[in-house]
Order: C-alpha cells, then structure tokens, then sequence
C-alpha cells in the first residue's frame, strides 16, 4: 500500500469544500502525509482567501494528513531538485518525500510530470489501489 504525499493545492481545495470527503476516505485506506513546507503554504493560501476559520480549517485538515518532518526526506533533496524544471523547485519537498517513502503523490501540479514517481489528479486518486499490482 503506498503512501500519498499531498500537495498544498489539494489540502486548499479539500478546505474549500472540494474534495474533503475523498481525502479522509483515502486516508482510511492507506497513509497520506504532507512535508511541513505544504502545510505552511496551504494554511498562507487560506488566509490570503479569507475563508473562515483557518485555524480550525487546519486542525480539521491534521486529523486526516500527517505532517512529514524534514528530517524523513531532506537526503533526498538534490535529487528531487535534479528532476525538477528550474520553475518546479519550490516543489522539491513533494517529490524528496515521495523519492524517499516510495509514495506518490496526489497534486494538481504539471511540473511532477516525468519524475520517476506515480502522480494523481484528484478525478482518478480514486483509483490508486486499483493500480496497484
């Protein structure tokens, strides 16, 4: 069972109302993790949008998604930075957690295409155990 790495567009979207319900239905199924850098930027986003309670919003979001601490991933951060386009490298945190992990990752993000590691889109992350050998 793998595990998903989310993005801060996923988080920001699931908080909005989009996609909640699908993540804490995943996140029963198998263990979905964020580096700390995405949570820091869904939480900016949020407050940037005014919507609600961001606090709450936040903790409701850590119930589902665990933080992924630095420490679990930072060794893969040149080669996560060597795969990413120059305009992707603010991305590295996502692709070093799932290099390390061996996860995939869940994001709406053109710039993990071509990577080396499974990437989702939130219409078919309903179908990552179907994949799966």
């Amino acid at each position: 069972m793998p595990t998903i790495i989310v993005d801060a567009n996923i988080m920001v979207g699931a908080l909005r109302g989009r996609s909640l319900p699908l993540l804490a239905a995943l996140a029963e199924r198998m263990p979905v993790v964020t580096p700390v850098p995405q949570l820091a930027e869904t939480q900016k986003t949020l407050n940037r949008l005014g919507h609600g309670d961001t606090a709450a919003r936040m903790r409701n979001l850590l119930s589902i998604v665990a933080p992924l601490p630095l420490g679990l991933y930072a060794h893969m951060e040149a080669k996560a930075r060597e795969r990413l386009q120059p305009h992707g490298q603010p991305d590295w945190p996502l692709l070093a957690a799932a290099l390390a992990l061996g996860g995939h990752i869940w994001s709406r993000d053109g710039d993990l295409f071509g990577t080396g590691v499974p990437l989702w889109f939130t219409r078919n992350i309903q179908f990552v155990e179907a994949d799966l050998p």
